[in-house]
């Protein structure tokens, strides 16, 4: 089930992206946007799990020259260490806010993310959730 839910996340943002493709406009705009990524998790050796990948999903929207407002989900697993079957998977649902430091630059623009939201765990056969919150340093870049 949580597969068949990733793949059809998936099916909109190409479309976004093929439509956003075809735009002729080259300023400003305050459209929704959607930035795709790959995560890569390297977690300390006390939790008792390898590195491993993830997804990430992002649909945002600009509030105003210096602000942009981001939902999104990363979905990662991560397989135990010493031989122990199973893996550790986890689902962050979340809403972040952008701020701009320098405007809206189309090729290259750092910025301040501040959010928060809800982490989805499964370890073996034990679901949890807990709440979350972020913060970090930034950037985007376009060609």
């Amino acid at each position: 089930m949580r597969a068949r839910l990733i793949h059809l996340l998936y099916l909109p943002s190409l479309l976004f992206m093929c439509v956003a493709a075809h735009a002729a406009d080259t300023t400003y705009e305050d459209r929704w946007y959607l930035a795709p990524g790959l995560a890569y998790i390297s977690p300390s050796s006390k939790e008792g799990v390898g590195s491993g990948t993830g997804c990430q999903f992002s649909l945002g929207k600009s509030l105003a020259l210096r602000w942009d407002l981001e939902f999104g989900v990363l979905d990662y697993s991560l397989d135990f260490n010493d031989g122990i079957a199973g893996s550790a998977d986890h689902s962050f649902y979340g809403a972040e806010g952008l701020w701009l430091f320098n405007g809206r630059d189309r090729k290259f623009t750092s910025y301040l993310l501040i959010g928060g939201g809800a982490d989805a765990q499964r370890v073996s056969d034990v679901d949890s959730t807990k709440p979350y919150g972020t913060f970090g340093l930034g950037f985007a870049a376009s060609p």
